[in-house]
């Protein structure tokens, strides 16, 4: 039996342990995704019982009929806990793009990267202009299913399109709000980000090419999905900044 070495950073080992892999992302924000943790609010949401994560919890019935937990030895397949479902508008400083920024301003960000989540409480690096990451209050947007896809990093992603003209209208301005807040890091000497393809991510693949076996697959993984959600969809009202220690473990400062 061929052994495969286990090529995803953020996964660990063969069961299904999450590596540590620090950084901080911006998340679009449901009010029911987030849990209490000391002086923290973790993504953490009860997507079986609060009405207002149908949506995710529809995904993870779908996940459940497709026994995504009982792929991982044919597909390398890593579920990602239904409660931490969430939706990234825009990446920022993690493992896999550190060494892009310039030498004057690694430094900072390392150590803000690294003392995550405790580091949420005395702000960003001060090479990052204040102001980066506040939300000017746009409005809601709603989102549903378009599609199942596995991009080479071989996650499993439920890619989503926004659901009515509201949401259409408020896709376009958080384009223009997402571009702003990339602009603030490119010129610390990372690469531009590419376009946003919002989704909800439900695994990764512990070995890419094992994973990459699953693609046949995806047209009936697919209408399994699109069953499950039907018309459901996933409303979010606003965004936040949040520092995460793994791939699961998303952290943001409470209010106080």
């Amino acid at each position: 039996m061929k052994i495969h070495q286990i090529d995803n950073s953020k996964i660990e080992g063969i069961d299904v342990r999450w590596n540590t892999f620090r950084g901080f992302t911006v998340l679009l924000h449901n009010p029911a995704e987030v849990s209490a943790d000391g002086d923290f609010a973790r993504v953490w949401g009860d997507v079986y019982n609060d009405p207002r994560l149908t949506f995710y919890a529809a995904l993870a019935r779908a996940c459940e009929r497709l026994q995504i937990e009982e792929q991982f030895f044919r597909y390398s397949l890593c579920l990602v806990p239904p409660p931490t479902f969430h939706c990234t508008l825009a990446d920022g400083v993690h493992p896999l793009n550190i060494d892009q920024f310039g030498r004057d301003v690694r430094p900072a960000l390392q150590r803000f990267a690294d003392g995550l989540p405790d580091s949420l409480h005395t702000g960003l690096p001060e090479v990052i202009p204040a102001g980066t990451y506040d939300d000017p209050g746009g409005g809601k947007i709603r989102f549903r299913f378009r599609k199942l896809s596995l991009p080479d990093d071989g996650a499993l992603l439920a890619r989503l399109e926004p659901a009515d003209n509201e949401s259409r209208e408020r896709h376009e301005q958080l384009l223009g709000e997402r571009k702003g807040m990339d602009n603030a890091l490119v010129a610390l000497g990372k690469d531009p980000l590419g376009p946003w393809n919002a989704h909800i991510t439900l695994g990764y693949g512990a070995v890419k090419s094992l994973a990459a076996e699953l693609r046949p697959s995806l047209p009936e993984w697919e209408a399994v999905i699109r069953e499950e959600t039907g018309s459901h969809v996933i409303e979010y009202s606003t965004y936040h900044l949040a520092g995460f220690v793994d791939m699961t473990t998303f952290y943001i400062r409470r209010s106080k």
